[in-house]
Order: C-alpha cells, then sequence, then structure tokens
C-alpha cells in the first residue's frame, strides 16, 4: 500500500470498517464493529438499492434522492448514479457504479495474486494514474478489490521528455474501488463527496460496495 503519512488518509484508513488492509497490516486498527448484509437490510435506516437494469443490489445509509445514468458523468460507460444530496445540478454526495468497467486481460484477478504480484500492481497502477493513495482491501471474506483515493495534485508531463513540469490541482477528490464480483463480474465504484471527502462518508461508502450482490438473473431486466 503506498500512502503518504498524511492525517486525512490516515483517518481514511482507520475508518475502513468493511475492509480489511491487506498489503501493509501495520496501517490498519481493529476494524469496528460492522452489521452483516442479513442484519443491516432489517435496520430502517439502512436501504436496499436494486438495479434490476445492470443486474446488482447493494445497502445504502438511506434512500437515494435520485438515480441518474452514468453515462452522464462518464462518456460510454455503463451503470448508475446514486444520488443522496444534490443543489440542482451540482453532486455533493453520490456514489457511482460503473458494471462491466475494465478489461479483465489488463487487470488481475485480485483474489489469485501472490503478495509480491499485488505489491507490484500497485506500484505500477501508482505510477501511471492520478491517485493520492492506493491499496488492497477484502470486500468480503472470499474476495479483494484496490481502493484509492484520487490526487488532488496531479503532476503533468507535457512536453512526453520525462519531467514532470506542470502541476493541475483537482477541485475535488473521489475514492474509487475496482473489483470482479464473486461472479467475475468487473465493476467500478466512486464517491463522489462534494466539497470534502469526509471519513464517514467513506465508511459507508466501502459498506454499501462491500455488499454489492449480483442478482438472480430472472430479476434482471433484458
Amino acid at each position: 500500500m503506498y500512502f503518504p503519512k498524511k492525517k486525512f488518509l490516515s483517518a481514511c484508513l482507520m475508518s475502513m470498517m468493511a475492509f480489511a488492509v491487506s498489503v501493509l497490516p501495520a496501517y490498519a486498527e481493529e476494524p469496528a464493529a460492522v452489521q452483516t448484509s442479513e442484519s443491516a437490510a432489517k435496520d430502517p435506516d439502512i436501504y436496499i438499492f436494486s438495479s434490476p437494469q445492470y443486474g446488482y443490489t447493494m445497502l445504502c445509509p438511506h434512500r437515494p434522492v435520485g438515480v441518474i445514468p452514468a453515462s452522464m458523468l462518464y462518456e460510454d460507460k455503463k451503470g448508475d448514479v446514486v444520488v443522496f444530496e444534490n443543489d440542482g445540478y451540482t453532486l455533493r454526495h453520490a456514489w457511482v457504479i460503473l458494471v462491466d468497467s475494465f478489461n479483465t486481460k489488463d487487470v488481475p484477478d485480485f483474489n489469485k495474486i501472490t503478495e509480491q504480484e499485488a505489491s507490484d500492481y500497485l506500484q505500477k497502477l501508482m505510477r501511471s494514474s492520478a491517485y493520492e493513495g492506493i491499496s488492497l482491501v477484502n470486500l468480503s471474506e472470499n474476495n479483494k478489490g484496490v481502493f484509492g483515493i484520487s490526487a488532488k495534485e496531479v503532476e503533468i508531463d507535457t512536453n512526453g521528455d520525462g519531467v514532470f513540469d506542470v502541476t493541475a490541482k483537482a477541485d475535488t477528490q473521489e475514492a474509487v474501488v475496482f473489483f470482479r464480483t464473486e461472479k467475475g463480474r468487473c465493476f467500478t465504484a466512486h464517491l463522489i463527496d462534494n466539497p470534502e471527502l469526509r471519513t464517514d462518508s467513506i465508511s459507508a461508502f466501502q459498506f454499501g460496495i462491500s455488499s454489492l450482490q449480483e442478482m438472480d438473473s430472472k430479476a434482471v431486466q433484458k
């Protein structure tokens, strides 16, 4: 795992209620007690979100105020933007769930790679992508994924000479998770939390994504 020693990122790691850090256990604390999917589904403050169009369900902290197509934010992508708070057309708090979102030939099976292979992959990803921190995590007892925080500042090589000569600053940051379901389908999830990522939002997002399950084929819209 490659997290700079910053208070914000340390707080994010400590908030991983439903996730277990698997690359550098020294960064992890004892997980807080978390509801199981079955008990959480009976909690009146928990909402079961279903997407018959894309064939999945997950637990949300409360009922969304709306759902829009993911293609409105990510061109040529399939999935849902589950909106919890908005200000007109500005999303304040939302989960973006992208389905069939990456090429399995380019992304290893996180459940089958060794710790060294995972470390090599994360280092490569950090070099090639705009992440401030990234780690391999346990979504469930039998399924792993990659969790990351997008970078606030990104260094750019504008002329291709191998030297970063421009620093671009992002207005906001996102938490991102990508993984295969236990049936092998590829999902990517983004947490939008404006104007700043909050640790309680990250915790709820992580628990929600860890609860994601594919629906029975009979319940999926054709």
